[in-house]
């Protein structure tokens, strides 16, 4: 009688801390503005391009060039379990990650796994650190 008595705790537990530990994986979908390409205000579209590829190399996301001024950028880890696909929309002084899908990152309501997040910001970042010299 004990032992059923301790079991039913323990579901009882982790019905209720199983939904607490999913919300802790997750965070407000972050909107992303224009970011300023460089200060210098005189870059060609090529150097931005060609950097923007670069980023993508460095942080795992295969790029492909979809028209002047877009490129779609995607990361899939965990055996293809996860992925991210974006836009980057940019001219010679902007540049913007425009979301198009995602797979297994929960994204509902606002909300998306964190790792949504961690792996844009990585290529945004990455973008950042390739044209701020420009």
């Amino acid at each position: 009688m004990a032992s059923h008595a301790i079991a039913r705790r323990l579901l009882l537990t982790l019905l209720v801390a199983a939904p607490l530990l999913a919300a802790a994986c997750t965070e407000s979908t972050q909107t992303r503005g224009a970011q300023k390409i460089g200060y210098s205000g005189n870059v060609q579209l090529e150097k931005v391009t060609a950097a923007i590829h670069r980023a993508g190399r460095k942080t795992q996301w295969a790029t492909k060039q979809v028209s002047p001024g877009v490129i779609e950028a995607r990361r899939d880890w965990g055996n293809g379990k996860h992925n991210i696909v974006v836009d980057v929309v940019y001219d010679d002084k902007t540049y913007r990650i425009v979301p198009k899908s995602s797979k297994n990152l929960g994204q509902s309501g606002g909300r998306v796994h964190r790792a949504y997040n961690e792996q844009i910001d990585a290529l945004q970042n990455a973008i950042k650190g390739e044209t701020w010299n420009f």
